[in-house]
């Protein structure tokens, strides 16, 4: 007998030792190990597009919450899957991912686990890079049904000395809309409509390159193909410190955002001046034309924007019988050094452009907004270039010049 507890006592005392030694049980490796494939899961069915496995992983409810290196959150099963129709689009294209440094720590319970990594996630988006480098990703997982599902997860990269300088572009939306990047400010004008595609549209309000980080977002008239106002509304949920500014018709049906919405009310022949976010900003009234009898005029802005050294002119959607010469020369647009300006492509294109055109704006460069949609007769580059010989006309959403 005494042989006996003297037995169960030493194998207590083995049990405790490894237990005192920090070594995992068999039961804590294998849940380790299945842990740490939910993690790989999370970002490898990127490879083939397997939405299957990936929904395997990701928990499915309200509770879901992601927060995505510019601010950006993702809050609940619904809202994530909306990002299906940019992944699953074929300019979409995951080449590899690399995860380092993994720490994960199970619960006491068994049941919760958390994790820590350095994520390399390196895709391409039209055969451009569309990459999440050095990323720090942490998150938790539960265990459900027998399978451990991502609840939470947080990515945000580190800053070490400078900040990477890239180049100021133009990045071409659809339509008339366009994301501006200059020094680090980034600013998106009529680029949230009822025609952005799908793609893009989830890209943009997700916050991905190169929409992470938006510090403006201008509509320059309340019309479907140059403002949306819920689609602008989710952008300024998902990006914390972005602004809005519009006709006051436009800016009036974005609500719950104190402090962030400047609806413009703008006077004929004068400009607007306000600054919002380190951006100057002047709006003034321009004629979108005069509309049948009873019918309310639209509100048009055009807006002269400086960033930095960089001073550009969006027009909007103009009526050229009403928009003369002298109007812009009262306005004071033809003293001012605009690095390039958006204006309607059609008018870029005749073979001889509106005198408001020639005479009234003077950029550097002018760049073809209002350009057509799939299906849509395409406009006469050779006319603009003949024109215009340094015209930007883009082909392609997501196509980009650099500023020079």
């Amino acid at each position: 007998m005494i042989l006996k507890i003297m037995s169960l006592l030493l194998a207590a005392v083995g049990v405790l030792a490894a237990g005192a030694s920090g070594q995992a049980s068999p039961k804590a490796a294998d849940e380790t190990a299945a842990i740490e494939r939910s993690i790989r899961d999370c970002i490898g069915w990127a490879k083939t597009k397997d939405f299957k496995l990936l929904y395997g992983v990701i928990a499915g409810d309200a509770d879901f919450l992601e927060v995505h290196p510019d601010g950006a959150v993702v809050k609940g099963i619904d809202e994530f899957r909306k990002a299906e129709a940019f992944w699953s689009h074929p300019d979409f294209k995951a080449i590899r991912y690399e995860i380092r440094d993994l720490k994960i720590k199970l619960s006491r319970s068994g049941e919760v686990a958390w994790f820590f990594c350095l994520l390399d996630d390196i895709n391409e988006w039209k055969g451009k890079p569309a990459s999440w480098e050095n990323t720090r990703w942490t998150g938790v997982l539960e265990k459900r049904d027998g399978r451990w599902v991502m609840a939470q997860q947080h990515f945000s990269f580190a800053t070490k000395g400078p900040a990477k300088t890239d180049p100021n572009t133009v990045t071409f939306i659809g339509i008339s809309g366009f994301l501006i990047e200059v020094d680090g400010k980034k600013v998106l004008i009529d680029g949230l409509t009822n025609f952005t595609t799908p793609a893009v549209e989830q890209r943009l309000l997700a916050g991905e390159a190169p929409f992470d980080g938006l510090d403006l977002i201008m509509a320059t008239h309340n019309h479907g193909d140059h403002f949306k106002a819920a689609s602008v509304g989710r952008c300024l949920q998902n990006h914390p410190k972005a602004a809005f500014v519009a006709p006051a018709d436009a800016a009036d049906q974005v609500s719950g955002f104190p402090g962030r919405v400047f609806p413009v009310q703008a006077n004929e022949g004068k400009r607007t001046v306000l600054e919002v976010n380190g951006i100057r900003i002047q709006a003034m009234p321009l004629s979108h034309g005069t509309p049948p009898a009873g019918v309310p005029g639209i509100v048009n802005l055009g807006y002269l924007v400086t960033v930095g050294n960089v001073t550009f002119f969006h027009s909007g959607d103009i009526d050229p019988s009403q928009l003369t010469p002298e109007l812009l020369q009262a306005l004071g647009l033809p003293g001012e050094k605009i690095d390039f300006a958006f204006v309607p492509g059609f008018f870029l294109a005749m073979p001889e452009p509106p005198p408001f055109v020639a005479k009234g704006i003077r950029p550097r460069v002018f760049i073809a907004s209002h350009l057509p949609g799939a299906g849509q007769e395409p406009l006469d580059d050779a006319a603009i270039r003949r024109n215009f010989p340094t015209a930007v006309v883009f082909k392609s959403e997501l196509d980009s010049w650099t500023i020079k």
